[in-house]
């Protein structure tokens, strides 16, 4: 029988289960185990039906298969559109350097060049865009189709280089083993599939989503400083997600994300050609970096360490081929990579400066040699430096014309912008000593500079950098593999004296993984296998602890294939921005004042309203607040109209939050919840709620406790009180008044309801006598609700008297 037979008839069993692992996000799931061990089996066994298949492109397919899924599960309207956008940007790169350098005899431009350029071209007109109102998806999408008008039209040695490297590429593939290509292709796409996640994180929805929704909202960039002083600071990686979310319809976050990380690793690959590695030492690396529990971590978010990274080895890979001097080969390349490290973070003007050193000290290298017939930049070139000058500088101008602190908020003991406090911001959260012995507590301690759980700091930075900088220095290791150190140890070092945040350093983390491949170099055979199974051992490591990283990945990354997993992730990991979505459905154009501990106002469609440091002034005057009739004033004079507030921590006594809550007791409507977050409509006048249970003055038989003259003794035994009934109402006001004899602990405030979550509260027992009042919504099909007495971490709490009150 034909070995094509068994594995047509598995090809066709894959073809059925696909569908279901791919859309069914829970129980397929634990019928398998688990989501990490189905993903690998299923490529080892797409790996080998594709070798009796389709043996002469097996590599390819099963790229190709990885890359389809990676994309359903990002979206296909917005992975389209980024793919349209990085076509624009190289398309438009490529014209404008043919433009700019004198033809050679023979040869194309970089791709990776014309990218750089072309995107840099892109970031300054949408800046300069951001200033007028009319930054609409028409215009962006007519813009960003402009340049592929000039594909047809690009030299004929465009399409022929591109040919011969798409051979190359397919050659290369080729050369990896295939159980060698299948085991990368398992990790990287299990790695790279927590892309597909929706928009969870705290800085997102505090800040990176705004720009996109002002965009949606104002059509142009409103940079508030008063409402998020975060507003002006370097927006680069904030505008690239606007634009490409703006031509989606739709957030094109994770198809970014899942752009860079592919870019990133694809770079690193293409560098470590570029040096002379051998293909299963540069396919070891790649899987070793894709393997690295930060990337991970950067997947979920906007953050800009990712795209950074991208730029800064695209940058160093130019740099490394640079040739003929200022007006030679790459100087716009690196030109545009140094600027756009710039415009992406102020610590990346640093990165910006280490890669021109980069290029500066290749030209010194190059000093003897003659150049042959290489393109040189003509006078033009000096337009796309302006242009370059302006992406890099423009958020710094933004901020000093807005702020008098062209850094703002950073350094404003320097600047003294009234919009923040006159002190230089840092986290010392993150502050431990710049030391060696810092540094190897990252690995093992990675919580304490990290978000994160220990052991996920990436151990191959830990057991082979070290060794990788001290081989880079060997005589028989190509130059390239030394100037990698300056952009490596200049920003890292510089860096981490800083502070001690592991995140701020992985920028870097690719280069270094490039310069791991000095350690395969020597002159003995079998000398390689040492260093190939320290790289193993390192990658074992990551995988083990990579869901480690991020407290999201306790879901199955299956789960956001579907628009029920995503709509359920998002309840459990951003439910503030579940509520924010219903203000948006409800009231569009409102002001929404948050929870001081989760400003998640980014996809406001209106005004967002902090009370942490994002809005040091706000802050200040709520902190001011000492009663209900300062409240009052403070929600006028901001003109409130809606509030979201988080029940999960312990209600302080006499607090600005309790006097809100005590004021919401009377003027709030509770419109709906959310894991622990309430969403309230402000009232001008007090909701007349109609009693409902006093423990006081209910008759014996609505009572499941005897009640005394002085109460009832709450135990860290939860008892039932009486059960309720709601009676249709849309709220409760709960009220309950205590004497706490320890000084300390909680009572805790608890209604189970028949339907929906119930309510559960901490009632923090700080002074001797108090009385906690708050609104909550009751669950629209509960029918009746359990009132519980409880004490928490205190002996006992006495409740002298406990009212249940409908609307």
């Amino acid at each position: 029988m034909s070995p094509k037979i068994p594995a047509s008839l598995a090809a066709g069993l894959l073809a059925l289960a696909a569908p279901l692992y791919l859309l069914d996000s829970s129980a397929m799931l634990d019928a398998m185990v688990s989501d990490g061990l189905t993903w690998p089996v299923g490529v080892a066994l797409c790996g080998g039906l594709l070798a009796v298949l389709l043996p002469g492109f097996a590599h390819l397919a099963l790229l190709c298969l990885m890359l389809v899924w990676l994309v359903v599960g990002v979206g296909t309207g917005p992975a389209a559109i980024v793919a349209a956008g990085g076509l624009s940007a190289w398309s438009l790169g490529m014209a404008l350097l043919h433009h700019v350098r004198s033809k050679p005899p023979a040869g194309a431009a970089s791709a990776t060049e014309a990218v750089l350029l072309g995107a840099s071209i892109w970031l300054a007109v949408w800046g300069a865009m951001l200033h007028f109102p009319i930054n609409v998806r028409g215009l962006y999408l007519g813009l960003g189709l402009l340049p592929l008008l000039w594909l047809p039209l690009l030299p004929a040695g465009v399409w022929s280089d591109l040919r011969t490297r798409a051979s190359d590429l397919h050659g290369w593939m080729r050369s990896i083993p295939l159980w060698a290509w299948t085991a990368g292709i398992a990790v990287i796409g299990w790695s790279l599939r927590w892309a597909s996640f929706p928009s969870l994180s705290y800085d997102d929805h505090a800040l990176h989503l705004r720009l996109w929704t002002e965009l949606l909202d104002e059509r142009r960039a409103l940079f508030d400083v008063g409402s998020q002083i975060w507003a002006t600071a370097p927006f680069a990686t904030d505008l690239l997600h606007a634009g490409l979310s703006l031509m989606a319809d739709a957030d094109a976050r994770s198809a970014l994300n899942l752009a860079l990380a592919l870019a990133l690793l694809a770079l690193m690959a293409r560098t470590l050609q570029r040096l002379g590695t051998p293909s299963w030492v540069q396919w070891l690396l790649v899987v070793l970096m894709a393997s690295t529990p930060m990337l991970g971590n950067l997947l979920f978010s906007l953050q800009t360490e990712l795209l950074l990274a991208v730029v800064a080895l695209a940058g160093l890979r130019l740099a490394l081929e640079a040739r003929g001097g200022w007006r030679g080969q790459h100087v716009l390349g690196v030109l545009a990579s140094a600027a756009l490290c710039a415009a992406i973070k102020l610590p990346g003007a640093v990165l910006g400066v280490m890669l021109l050193a980069t290029l500066a000290l290749r030209w010194w290298q190059l000093r003897s040699d003659v150049p042959g017939a290489l393109p040189r930049l003509r006078w033009p070139a000096l337009l796309l430096l302006l242009l370059l000058g302006f992406v890099a500088l423009h958020s710094y101008g933004v901020a000093w014309r807005l702020t008098g602190n062209p850094v703002f908020p950073l350094y404003n003991a320097v600047f003294h912008s009234p919009f923040a406090p006159a002190s230089n911001f840092s986290d010392t959260q993150w502050i431990h000593g710049f030391s060696l012995r810092s540094y190897v507590r990252a690995f093992f301690e990675t919580s304490r500079f990290f978000e994160s759980g220990d052991f996920t700091a990436g151990w191959q930075f830990l057991v082979l950098l070290p060794l990788a900088i001290a081989a880079a220095w060997r005589r028989s290791v190509p130059a390239g593999f030394r100037l990698a150190l300056l952009p490596l140890l200049g920003f890292g070092l510089i860096m981490f004296s800083a502070t001690q945040y592991w995140r701020y350093l992985f920028p870097v983390m690719p280069i270094a993984g490039v310069l791991l491949a000095a350690l395969f170099i020597g002159r003995a055979r079998w000398w390689p296998a040492v260093p190939a199974v320290l790289v193993l051992l390192c990658t074992a490591l990551n995988l083990y602890f990579y869901q480690d990283t991020s407290w999201r990945m306790q879901s199955a990354a299956q789960t956001a294939y579907t628009a029920a997993g995503q709509e359920q992730l998002t309840r459990l990991y951003a439910p503030a921005a579940v509520l924010t979505a219903e203000v948006n459905r409800r009231a569009p154009g409102a002001r929404v004042l948050y929870s001081p501990d989760a400003p998640s106002g980014a996809t406001l469609h209106g005004t967002a309203l902090y009370l942490n440091w994002y809005a040091p002034a706000r802050e200040a005057r709520f902190a001011a607040i000492a009663g209900t009739a300062d409240v009052a004033r403070f929600l006028d004079d901001e003109k409130v109209d809606f509030i979201i507030l988080n029940m999960a921590p312990p209600r302080k006594h006499g607090t600005p939050l309790a006097w809100l809550h005590a004021y919401l007791s009377s003027h709030g409507m509770a419109l709906a919840r959310e894991g622990s977050f309430t969403l309230y409509r402000v009232g001008s006048v007090p909701t007349p709620y109609r009693p409902l249970f006093d423990m006081r003055r209910a008759r014996a038989e609505q009572l499941l406790l005897p009640v005394s003259a002085a109460g009832i003794t709450a135990t860290p035994q939860p008892q039932i009180l009486a059960s309720v009934p709601t009676q249709r109402a849309s709220q409760a006001r709960y009220t309950v008044h205590l004497r706490c004899a320890s000084g300390g602990g909680h009572f805790v405030a608890q209604i189970n309801w028949d339907a929906g979550e119930p309510y559960y509260r901490l009632v923090d027992c700080s002074a001797d006598e108090l009385t906690f009042t708050e609104v909550v919504p009751v669950p629209a099909l509960a029918l009746k609700g359990l009132v519980y007495l409880t004490a928490r971490d205190t002996p006992s709490a006495q409740v002298e008297d406990l009212q249940v009150e409908l609307y």
